[in-house]
């Protein structure tokens, strides 16, 4: 199962957004602080992070320009959670995030856009378990084209689920 990292320091708001993943084949993992986070990012392979933008000490801003610049966590996606609903202080807030969710969170919006980054992190688990048969195949160093055609490959799933993660909100939200 892909793990997505909750970083929110608010015990009401972290039962919430576990209770609408509910279902959903991830490992969630919670973090209350930036260090708890930097922990999981250095030691585990994390698909996702939800980022509260307010938390003790750092707020979600800082925490995801440091995670942009912390070797191995640069390419984790960051969907920031907020309370705040100033469209100016949201639009500056993606600039660091590839989404901003409102609280409350509307549970089927959040489980579509998880969901893609779920997929999207078994995809390229896929794609990367055949780099690795492919090299021990033809001697632990597979050729440039076919190393080629599997990061086309990756990149054109990532490109996808990206496009699907835009139009997840339209259309998920059923009423």
């Amino acid at each position: 199962a892909a793990r997505v990292l909750l970083v929110e320091d608010q015990p009401s708001d972290r039962a919430l957004v576990a209770k609408a993943l509910q279902g959903v084949d991830l490992e969630l993992l919670y973090a209350a602080t930036a260090e708890e986070a930097f922990r999981y990012l250095e030691e585990d392979q994390i698909a996702l992070v939800l980022l509260d933008i307010h938390l003790p000490g750092i707020c979600g801003e800082e925490l995801a320009l440091r995670l942009k610049e912390t070797q191995g966590a640069q390419m984790v996606p960051v969907i920031f959670v907020t309370g705040e609903d100033n469209p100016q202080a949201l639009e500056r807030y993606e600039l660091e995030a590839i989404d901003c969710l409102s609280k409350p969170i509307n549970p089927a919006v959040l489980r579509s856009k998880v969901r893609v980054f779920c997929e999207l992190q078994r995809q390229k688990e896929i794609i990367q378990q055949q780099v690795r048969a492919l090299e021990r195949q033809s001697g632990n160093d597979i050729g440039g084209q076919e190393r080629e055609e599997a990061e086309e490959a990756l990149q054109e799933s990532e490109v996808r689920y990206r496009a699907l993660l835009e139009l997840s909100p339209v259309a998920t939200v059923v009423q």
